[in-house]
């Protein structure tokens, strides 16, 4: 069979570039399938990334595509993976908008996750500042400030605790008395409870599960977790050989540091076996 590419990374985040770079040191041919959307561009910079600690998440990907891109093995494109399948010794992966299809010896899924922001008013505007779901991400932003955990039973409780490492000025409220949020000139002032009564904060942390984006991983007969990840073995392997999963969509918790690490190693387990074989 004839492939138009060694490998096709699916996913254009930190994952799929990170494991694109290393293919594409390792000169083989690759392919990047970058829909947009990453989960993190809603933020206004990167938390805890060693070397980028602030840096804003389109400042990022910016420069990981050019850095990536200047790798003659690598082609990076636009695109959506809408399907794949198993095709003889590799796979055939079917692009969007009538792209048609390619065929690679490999694939490295890392299509990250997305989050359902709670229709709560005010939510939306405030999410990935005010408004955020991982305190590792942005609990130093809020440090010794006000902060309400929005969530009830065990898992708010354990977030409450969770943010003591950050502030001691911690409410948890239950989202069934939450009618929406004050914001003045862009700042959250309060969390306004249905009974008109108000809390104040100058943030709110909101348990959000992450959901897969696609179908790719049930296409591809791929197992998963009891919590729905694709999973993988310590090497970034899925239960299907020659295909790997990396970053958001493999991997907990969700950061950019461990989605980073992860798809390095997918692109290292996926040279490796591209040279020598599924051992």
């Amino acid at each position: 069979m004839d492939y138009d590419f060694d490998c096709v990374v699916v996913g254009g985040g930190v994952a799929g570039l990170s494991a694109a770079m290393v293919l594409g040191r390792a000169r083989r041919r690759t392919l990047v399938l970058d829909r947009g959307g990453q989960s993190n561009r809603a933020a206004a910079h990167v938390g805890g990334l060693l070397g980028h600690d602030g840096t804003p998440p389109g400042e990022l990907y910016e420069r990981a595509r050019a850095q990536v891109a200047a790798y003659d093995a690598v082609v990076l494109r636009d695109a959506e993976a809408v399907d794949a399948r198993a095709e003889g010794d590799g796979f055939a992966v079917v692009l969007g908008d009538g792209g048609g299809e390619v065929r690679a010896r490999a694939l490295v899924l890392a299509t990250g996750m997305a989050y359902d922001v709670p229709d709560v008013p005010g939510f939306a505007q405030l999410w990935g500042g005010a408004v955020f779901h991982c305190p590792f991400c942005h609990g130093w932003d809020v440090r010794d400030r006000p902060v309400v955990v929005y969530g009830a039973g065990e898992v708010a409780d354990r977030q409450a605790t969770l943010l003591a490492a950050w502030t001691d000025d911690v409410t948890v409220v239950d989202p069934g008395d939450v009618g929406g949020l004050r914001v003045e000139d862009g700042a959250l002032q309060a969390v306004v409870c249905r009974d008109g009564s108000e809390v104040r904060c100058d943030a709110v942390l909101v348990h959000v599960p992450p959901r897969r984006r696609d179908a790719l991983p049930e296409r591809l007969g791929l197992a998963l977790t009891d919590t729905g990840l694709v999973a993988v073995d310590a090497q970034a392997r899925t239960s299907v050989p020659g295909v790997y999963a990396a970053g958001d969509l493999a991997v907990a918790p969700q950061q950019v540091a461990i989605a980073l690490g992860s798809g390095h190693l997918a692109g290292v387990v996926a040279t490796r076996e591209l040279l020598f074989g599924h051992g």
